[in-house]
């Protein structure tokens, strides 16, 4: 009769027994006969006495060392997508793992980033930036015309009319200055009143049509012009002043219109102040007009 060999996951080191061994815990014998088991290889393990061979550790886990009964979970930070493995992988930048045993890290949500390797966690974007996409390494500055006051922004917010930003990455806006508008949102820069306009205000939305008696001939100006003496204007907005015409006066400044010069006067030139008395021998009866009209005979 002949002796038997051990079966696989067995061994049998001594003559003359009537039993095989079963291999410990953290090994394996995949063949029949054997005097040895031998050792799971890094990246396996064994946890049961008796195996025929190792296993895989599962994704997540890992083992670096030879003979051992369990796989280690990947720290924070890492992960593991893959079976049989005897290290974890750092998270890329812009994803993390919080947890440990992780198989895939997870990416940084919009308005977060992460620029490191193998991070728990990620980074709030800075006041002054945004990030509207998963899984970057870094957040953007705000355009110029933006801003964006809070931390942690998927999106940075236009500056309101009145306001404008003529620079990127700021966390607020700054106000037009007199003489200025900016009706639109979102602007780089203000816009100068036109002639004829004003604002005498900051942070304007729109500039302001000079009033009736007033003018205004250049651009970017807080404030109007009174028409001299001997002008006016009737319409608001206005550029400049007229005359007043002949047969007309006016002795103060703003006029809206001039006014015709009483009886007994006259004017025949534009542009006056004042109207001239008829001469002697003369008559005028009539309001407004350029010349007096000579006495009859017998007057």
């Amino acid at each position: 009769v002949n002796c038997l060999d051990c079966n696989p996951g067995t061994y049998q080191d001594a003559i003359g027994l009537y039993d095989c061994k079963a291999c410990a815990k953290g090994q394996h014998q995949h063949l029949p006969g054997n005097v040895s088991c031998f050792k799971c290889i890094v990246g396996q393990f064994m946890n049961q006495q008796g195996a025929v061979n190792c296993l895989d550790c599962n994704p997540g886990l890992y083992q670096n060392a030879s003979g051992n009964t369990t796989c280690e979970a990947c720290p924070i930070g890492q992960h593991q997508p893959l079976h049989g493995r005897i290290s974890c992988i750092n998270c890329a930048a812009g994803r993390y793992m919080n947890e440990k045993g992780a198989v895939n890290c997870l990416n940084c949500i919009p308005g977060k980033h992460q620029e490191k390797v193998g991070s728990h966690a990620c980074k709030t974007c800075a006041e002054g930036q945004h990030q509207h996409l998963t899984g970057n390494a870094s957040c953007v500055k705000c355009d110029a015309g933006q801003y964006m006051i809070e931390q942690g922004a998927v999106d940075c917010l236009d500056c309101n009319p009145g306001l404008y930003q003529n620079a990127s990455g700021h966390e607020t806006c700054k106000t037009c200055a007199k003489g200025q508008h900016q009706p639109l949102p979102g602007n780089e820069s203000c816009v100068k009143c036109d002639t004829g306009q004003y604002t005498n205000q900051k942070g304007a939305v729109n500039c302001l049509p000079c009033i009736p008696g007033t003018y205004q001939d250049d651009i970017g100006l807080y404030d109007c012009k009174a028409c001299a003496e001997g002008q006016h204007q009737h319409l608001p907005g206005n550029a400049s002043c007229f005359k007043c015409n002949v047969g007309q006066f006016m002795n103060q400044q703003g006029a809206v219109n001039c006014l015709p010069c009483i009886p007994g006067t006259y004017q025949d030139a534009k542009d006056a102040k004042d109207c001239k008395a008829c001469a002697k021998g003369q008559h005028q009866h009539l309001p407004g007009n350029v010349s007096c009209f000579e006495c009859n005979v017998g007057q």
